[in-house]
């Protein structure tokens, strides 16, 4: 497998997981409305179901894993059948796979709290199906450029044309990764101030460790965006991008500009503007 196609697998797979991470507030929310009108609703106590959100994030991002495969295994199949087989079958695996636990547990599937984990995680999962599959089919398997073509010729554009054009494509997800950077620095600056200065941090360590990892990841994206923006580094900047999709809990909104900035390094064109 080409260096290329494997980035393109990584961004693929990305997106659909980080589909399922962005689609799962919502999806719970909704589950949890129709559980509250028509499943007993004065009878479950709710309060602690805003707690459980985070986790129930990362449970639907695990379970549209499959749903991220497959969009990127059925690439190269152009029918319908591939744009509905793909997140039906990512939802059926998450919603059977809780109806599975639920009823090895002896749980009623209309329980309130059993009905709405299915009902999220049934919709994350199509919603993980459906974005891979999108991503797959949007981006071009590319064979190797070079900027090094010879000028106009039956109306190609010359190698500076391209060039222009390039810088003009990155600007845009390359600002954008430069902010969602500085926002993520900033962010993971203050929690790991305001943790640090509490007695906890001393007996339980492990939080600092991972808002370090996102101050990393924050860094990254910002040293990514500005080689983005500058035609400079490609890996890096494809690195910084694929960074930005990856779910975080208070920086959801990142996805959908990472993935813009993965979908415009992945062009052909603008790839060969980086070895220019």
């Amino acid at each position: 497998m080409r260096p290329g196609k494997l980035a393109i697998g990584i961004v693929v797979v990305i997106a659909g997981v980080g589909a399922a991470a962005v689609a799962s507030i919502p999806a719970f929310l909704i589950g949890y409305a129709i559980a509250d009108r028509w499943l007993q609703p004065h009878s479950p106590d709710w309060g602690e179901f805003p707690m459980a959100l985070p986790f129930l994030a990362v449970l639907a991002c695990i379970l549209g894993l499959p749903g991220a495969l497959s969009g990127w295994l059925g690439r190269g199949r152009r029918g319908w059948y591939a744009w509905v087989v793909t997140p039906v079958v990512s939802a059926a695996i998450s919603g059977f796979s809780c109806a599975a636990v639920c009823l090895a547990a002896r749980e009623s599937l209309l329980d309130p709290v059993a009905f709405t984990i299915m009902f999220g995680l049934t919709i994350t999962g199509f919603s993980s199906g459906l974005m891979s599959r999108v991503v797959a089919a949007s981006l071009q398997w590319p064979a190797r450029q070079d900027l090094a073509d010879p000028g106009i010729q039956d109306g190609a554009p010359t190698s500076s044309q391209v060039y222009s054009e390039a810088m003009r494509r990155v600007s845009g997800p390359g600002f954008a990764l430069l902010v969602l950077g500085a926002l993520n620095v900033a962010v993971s600056l203050g929690f790991v101030w305001a943790f640090a200065t509490k007695e906890a941090a001393i007996r339980d360590p492990a939080p600092l460790g991972l808002f370090a990892i996102y101050l990393a990841l924050g860094l990254l994206m910002v040293a990514g965006g500005s080689k983005m923006r500058n035609l400079q580094g490609y890996r890096y900047a494809l690195v910084a991008a694929i960074a930005a999709m990856v779910p975080m809990p208070f920086l959801f909104f990142g996805f959908p500009f990472g993935l813009w900035a993965c979908v415009v390094l992945l062009d052909a064109r603008v790839k060969a503007a980086f070895r220019r």
